[in-house]
């Protein structure tokens, strides 16, 4: 059995909101009983490049 943790962050660095449905999922397999969306704009990253540096 997984222990419930109370809250959860999702970073959504998609440029798309993250409906509720989704969020409901997410929650789900993440076994969270709730989660808070943050929305992180990073711009445009060619999607050959990796975009670590831009999130550190």
């Amino acid at each position: 059995m997984v222990d419930r943790v109370t809250t959860g962050f999702v970073l959504n660095y998609s440029g798309h909101p993250v409906l509720p449905g989704q969020k409901l999922e997410i929650e789900k397999l993440m076994y969270w009983t709730s989660s808070d969306v943050i929305n992180v704009t990073i711009g445009n990253v060619p999607e050959d490049n990796t975009f670590t540096a831009t999130v550190l």
